[in-house]
């Protein structure tokens, strides 16, 4: 027995309106997926970031680290210790010509 012409257009007018409540849920839900997606990498990244300042942190705790940026970034040495200053602005040629 084959389905009567009433059942047909009642199942796809009941398929289309059940497409029209859903339809726009799955949309957003697919936005929210993607959203997630993204913040699980900014929190994977924020961790990284994380990790690379608690170690900077314990670099900058340790007297060697102290005192190797004292000497690279503020010029510092110490008690007795002359620091030569050399301009490498000059080429070779130029330095040459100097001495």
């Amino acid at each position: 027995m084959l389905p009567s012409k009433k059942r047909i257009i009642s199942a796809f007018v009941c398929f289309i309106i059940l497409s029209l409540i859903f339809a726009p849920g799955f949309s957003k839900l697919q936005q929210i997926r993607e959203q997630n997606r993204l913040l699980l990498q900014e929190i994977e990244r924020l961790k990284k970031e994380n990790a690379d300042l608690k170690e900077q942190e314990r670099r900058y705790q340790e007297d060697f680290y102290i005192e190797k940026l004292a000497r690279e970034t503020l010029k510092m040495g110490r008690k007795g210790e002359v620091i030569y200053k050399i301009n490498s602005d000059y080429s070779d040629e130029e330095q040459r010509l100097q001495r």
